[in-house]
């Protein structure tokens, strides 16, 4: 064999053996992916679970909430049966059905029938009941919140919690939450999580499980139907369809959720918090749920001093506002001091909060929230400044 045929021989030789080395370390790897970090490796070993508790004062509303946990296994059934009964029900609130007082108590206990037959159409009873549901994203570009939480506060751990349905995957994406709360007083968005995360841990495709979800009785619906086909078209408005496709794209990339995904059914104030490590940040995304329509200053306080009472010492809580129907928020962000409770809240950024506007020729109304009449800040700087991509 001469020189030449010798250098390809030798060449060949170590190419194969090589090749066969990467392949004999690497293979294995899969294996050894951390759980919170390999959304498949949770799938095949059946670690990966979801996790619902429900508030007492929601219990003592709808006979069909029984327990204050609800353990993945047992979902499939309490979400059955809630639509079973909220549908009769939401039929009779739109007209669609002869009200029947007994029907309605098979859904609503006795003491709270009359408040709830009494309520106008869209109120927080509807809500609660789930004939009146927010499936559409109200808000526009809430991705550009969480890129500015990733860039003010960088290489640090998420604890994530999340009113809304596509939000808390925006938020996913971007944020790579260590855990994941949906919070939502409104049992059919927590419905909707089951039956999202159910479609994708088997299709691995947002888009696709998405179009394979139907949705009940859409808020603001002028034309009540029980039921929708799920498409993109139907959770995000026109002005927001593009985004809204790269959202669930970005979403698909992960191909992960977090450790731990919990299901709160509960108002804001009763919030129950994970334990987190020192150098974790809790993030609340609260769309407009912090508002005075939905959230009393009571409630408000009370959220604000159970979030304290989560926290150590020097641990650190952001709070989101976002504003229905503009691309405005702020971010507020609580320190606790000391272990009796005691906290400081200050204003990171802040844009103009305006009203959504209900004419085109209607002039929005400037408003402040419960955090801004806390705040220490009279004038901090607009959130949309700071951003460095836009």
């Amino acid at each position: 064999m001469d020189s030449n045929n010798k250098n390809i021989f030798h060449y060949r030789l170590f190419y194969f053996i090589f090749t066969a080395v990467i392949i004999f370390l690497f293979l294995p790897l899969k294996s050894a992916v951390p759980e919170n970090l390999c959304f498949f490796c949770r799938q095949k070993s059946g670690i990966f679970k979801i996790e619902m508790s429900v508030s007492q004062n929601l219990q003592e509303v709808f006979v069909p909430l029984t327990k204050d946990f609800y353990p993945y296994g047992e979902l499939g059934k309490v979400f059955s049966d809630m639509d079973t009964y909220s549908n009769l029900y939401c039929s009779m609130r739109r007209r669609m059905h002869t009200y029947d007082r007994e029907e309605a108590k098979a859904f609503i206990q006795t003491d709270f029938l009359d408040r709830y037959r009494k309520s106008f159409m869209g109120s927080l009873e509807d809500l609660k009941a789930g004939c009146w549901n927010f499936f559409e994203m109200n808000d526009f570009r809430p991705d550009l919140d969480f890129q500015l939480v990733k860039q003010l506060y960088p290489n640090r751990e998420f604890d994530c919690y999340s009113v809304g349905f596509l939000q808390p995957y925006i938020m996913q994406s971007i944020l790579s939450c260590k855990s994941l709360s949906m919070v939502d007083i409104n049992w059919r968005i927590l419905d909707a999580h089951y039956d999202f995360i159910h479609y994708f841990k088997q299709q691995k495709n947002a888009m696709h499980s998405i179009e394979s979800m139907t949705f009940n009785w859409f808020a603001l619906d002028l034309k009540p139907q029980k039921q929708k086909n799920g498409t993109v078209s139907l959770l995000c408005r026109d002005v927001q369809l593009s985004d809204c496709r790269k959202y669930l794209k970005d979403f698909d990339r992960h191909l992960h959720f977090p450790e731990k995904v919990f299901l709160q059914l509960t108002h804001l104030s009763m919030t129950q918090f994970q334990k987190i490590k020192k150098n974790t940040m809790r993030v609340f995304f609260l769309s407009n749920a912090i508002e005075e329509m939905y959230t009393s200053p009571e409630e408000y306080r009370m959220l604000m001093d159970r979030t304290a009472a989560s926290l150590k010492t020097g641990q650190r809580a952001l709070f989101i506002h976002h504003v229905g129907g503009w691309k405005l928020f702020g971010i507020y962000e609580m320190e606790k001091i000391n272990k009796s409770g005691e906290y400081s809240l200050k204003t990171v950024c802040k844009d103009q909060y305006k009203s959504v506007l209900r004419s085109a020729d209607e002039t929005p109304a400037v408003y402040l929230t419960y955090f801004d009449k806390e705040s220490a800040e009279v004038n901090p700087n607009t959130c949309y400044s700071l951003l460095s991509e836009k």
